[in-house]
């Protein structure tokens, strides 16, 4: 901690006592244009800075009579010694390197970048040799625009460690940040990387979650040709200029340039772009340019400029759409140390421009210095551009950044109005009712189904005694049935213990016979309502339970209860609904009454897979109920179920979105003294809408049994057909293409629905297109009933 303190302190130090303020421009001596992005560094030390995209540059230091030294690729190398207390409008011309292409060529059918990047791949491992660890300074300055416009800018100073086999750490010393962005708490840079330091000499690199293969990666001839442009004269020797061409359109990759040195055959700068395999969901034209000066300090060539400069359009299927989104990030390094010691508590050290409310004894917060427009003039390494100025002086507190982007498509004009209602909100100039609706609606209660009728009443739910109990109670009333229903629900916390929490539970209404299925009562009342059948079959339930929930592991909840259940028939009544209100209404079957007292054991690892989530996840749930006549029950039997999915990347597993496999398993058997309610079926489709783990082509109760086992296999192929095929409208869409199959096996040896089988062997095979208006999917399925069905679903995002 002393350490960090004593590094801000010197820091802070240095940058107060500069004295001497160097500007000007640098510009190529023959053709009088301007250089970008050259080095400039005071001799004796690896403090510098670099020209900006126009070639002018400020630099300012506290020694006497400096020395710069300016270097580019391509250029002759140039010092110049000052003798005066500052300069302005210097103006510095670098003589171009001759091109000596024709003397290194032979006679050859390869191309000779090949044998240049074959050693500069051996070599790269001997030039890193013995580097464990970096500390460094940089200045960052970060530009947010949209559409072209500038709508943040953030300027830093900060410090930055990096150790082998850990992350990068960065702590921000001092920052400067637009108006509009202060009080929001911005992130203060913008990197897409989420990384300053890169190395472009290992083999691979994370953009966006996508797994880049870099130009000299070990396996880098897989993916890249090379092509050597020139050869430059260089001090002392040649430097190469070879051309990166991807091979694949599909694989996330990158081209452009980059310059090897002759002496050891390291990598001393770059111009790379990402190729069209770079994508992310719902992004199009994503765009990511990477530009890198390196320089040796010691033996080491590391970074000493950097740009990295990102853009792209969000597209939801063309409902929701932007302008052009554009992070543009650029990076001075200095005051490299080699193989410094770094203390562990490092990693436990966060910036922030507030006051440290941190209750966490492990973590402690830097308070990163707030430069004001004076501050930030005088100390800035790269000059602002006139756009970037007009930013500073016209964005105020009320065009925060999500403001400032400009939305479109069929919800572009509703987006932007809620942006701008929410931005007035929370600057205190408005107030909507909107907010309180949606307070109100969820306290709401609504079901709907065939025995019931439309079902309305209300829920509360609130946390007390420090959160350590939670109860949750509901009320409402059957308006096709004429009754009350309702339940009281609580939780107790259990801080110490093998169990977790403690849950006891009064319920008296109607429920679905099927133990374990996706539908919640909201979703099946919502298909009524608008006209659809209702397929699940009901009972009348009343009692009590408590149960004891244990979480012994992060990803897995074992509950047990002891659940006292009174069980009865209810009727079929006609549908209340908006539509095709006289439909026939399937009668629901009656069921052997009684007590039903029984111990229930539920076990869930990793993620429920009845649960949707936009992202795919593996998970299994089994639940094994045993009902007895020594708890007083009428039936004797036992009942186990399992659902599980599980899932596995196939090809191209470099990418954010790589193509899939899914598997996914229904089970079950009801054996002993029972009646109808506990027979099993499988999941199958709510009418159209069809999840995974669902038969697409039959009826809920079609195929039932006291035994059963389906399996379904899945295979989402993502983009990859679109982009072989080259429909690039398609691929843009960011459309999904899904494969798959369902077999479904069922066994019934009870006295109960002996005629209904039509056979007990199923199967089918259906393909489909996800991510369908942003979550949509839609299904085209052929079965052994010999029917071709369609229908839709949800769509997995990521």
């Amino acid at each position: 901690m002393k350490k960090i303190l004593l590094l801000l302190i010197l820091f802070s130090v240095s940058v107060i006592a500069q004295s001497i303020r160097i500007s000007g421009s640098v510009y190529n001596s023959e053709t009088r244009e301007p250089i970008p992005y050259v080095n400039i560094r005071l001799a004796e030390s690896t403090r510098g800075t670099s020209s900006n995209a126009d070639g002018r540059f400020v630099f300012s230091t506290s020694m006497n009579n400096p020395t710069l030294i300016f270097t580019a690729v391509g250029y002759k190398r140039k010092e110049i010694k000052l003798h005066e207390a500052s300069v302005n409008n210097l103006e510095v011309s670098l003589i171009p390197e001759p091109v000596q292409l024709s003397e290194i060529i032979v006679n050859s059918d390869e191309d000779p970048a090949y044998s240049i990047i074959r050693e500069a791949i051996k070599r790269k491992y001997e030039n890193r040799a013995g580097l464990k660890s970096l500390e460094y300074n940089f200045f960052a300055k970060d530009i947010f625009l949209s559409a072209g416009d500038v709508v943040m800018v953030s300027e830093q100073f900060a410090t930055g460690y990096f150790q082998l086999n850990k992350y990068e750490k960065i702590i921000t010393n001092s920052v400067h940040i637009t108006e509009n962005e202060k009080k929001n708490a911005l992130k203060f840079d913008q990197n897409i990387l989420s990384k300053i330091y890169i190395d472009f000499t290992d083999d691979t690199l994370k953009i966006v979650g996508n797994t880049v293969f870099l130009p000299l990666a070990k396996n880098a001839f897989d993916w890249y040709d090379y092509r050597l442009r020139e050869v430059k004269i260089s001090d002392p020797g040649y430097d190469y200029y070879i051309e990166v061409r991807p091979r694949s359109k599909i694989q996330p990759l990158v081209r452009g340039k980059i310059v090897i040195e002759d002496s050891t055959y390291a990598l001393k700068g770059l111009e790379l772009t990402s190729s069209e395999g770079l994508r992310f969901p719902f992004v199009n034209d994503l765009n990511v340019e990477f530009f890198q000066n390196r320089n040796r300090y010691n033996k080491y060539w590391l970074p000493s400029y950097q740009k990295v400069d990102a853009s792209m359009k969000l597209n939801v299927a063309n409902l929701l759409s932007t302008d052009e989104i554009a992070m543009k990030q650029t990076i001075l390094f200095s005051d490299y140390t080699i193989n410094p010691s770094i203390p562990d508590s490092i990693y436990h050290v966060y910036s922030t421009t507030q006051n440290d409310s941190s209750k966490n004894p492990e973590i402690k917060f830097v308070k990163a210095k707030l430069l004001d427009r004076l501050e930030i003039d005088s100390l800035r390494l790269i000059p602002l551009t006139i756009a970037e100025e007009n930013a500073y002086k016209s964005l105020d507190s009320s065009k925060t950044v999500v403001t400032q982007i400009k939305y479109k498509g069929l919800l572009g004009g509703v987006v932007t109005e809620a942006v701008n209602r929410e931005q007035n909100e929370s600057s205190g100039n408005n107030s909507s009712i909107l907010k309180y609706f949606g307070k109100s609606i969820s306290y709401l209660r609504f079901r709907n189904n065939r025995v019931n009728g439309i079902t309305i009443g209300a829920h509360y739910d609130q946390s007390i005694i420090k959160n350590k109990l939670n109860f949750d109670v509901g009320l409402s009333y059957a308006f096709g049935r004429k009754a009350l229903e309702g339940y009281f629900t609580s939780f107790y916390k259990i801080e110490k213990g093998i169990f977790n929490s403690v849950q006891f539970s009064l319920f008296d209404e109607a429920k679905q016979t099927q133990l374990l299925n996706p539908y919640p009562d909201f979703i099946n009342g919502i298909n009524v309502l608008l006209g659809f059948n209702d397929h699940l079959n009901y009972l009348h339930s009343s009692g009590v339970s408590l149960g004891l929930i244990s979480k012994p592991l992060k990803k897995l909840t074992i509950s047990t209860s002891v659940i006292f259940e009174k069980q009865q028939s209810l009727p079929g009544l006609k549908y209340q609904s908006l539509f095709n209100t006289g439909r026939i209404v399937r009668i629901n079957p009656q069921i052997n009454e009684g007590m039903d007292n029984r111990i229930s054991l539920n076990v869930q690892l990793g993620t429920d897979p009845y649960k949707f989530s936009p992202v795919i996840m593996d998970g299994l749930i089994a639940q094994f109920e045993l009902s007895n006549p020594i708890l007083n029950s009428v039936f004797n039997y036992k009942r186990l179920q399992i659902q599980a999915q599980v899932t596995t990347s196939t090809i191209y597993n470099e990418l954010f979105s790589a193509p899939y496999f899914l598997f996914g398993l229904e089970t079950g058997i009801t054996f002993g003294n029972f009646g109808p309610q506990h027979l099993i079926t499988p999941t199958t489709a709510l009418n159209i809408y069809s999840p995974f783990l669902s038969m697409k082509g039959i009826e809920t109760y079609e195929y039932i049994g006291d035994k059963l086992i389906a399996l379904h296999v899945e295979h989402n192929w993502r983009t990859i057909p679109f982009q072989l095929m080259g429909i690039d409208f398609l691929t843009d869409l960011n459309f999904d293409v899904i494969t798959g199959i369902n077999f479904l096996k069922v066994w019934n040896d009870s006295p109960y629905f002996t005629s209904q089988i039509p056979n007990p062997d199923y199967w089918e095979g259906y393909i489909s297109l996800g991510k369908l208006f942003g979550l949509g999917r839609i299904d085209f399925s052929y079965g052994a009933n010999k029917k071709f069905v369609v229908r839709v679903g949800l769509s997995t995002v990521l």
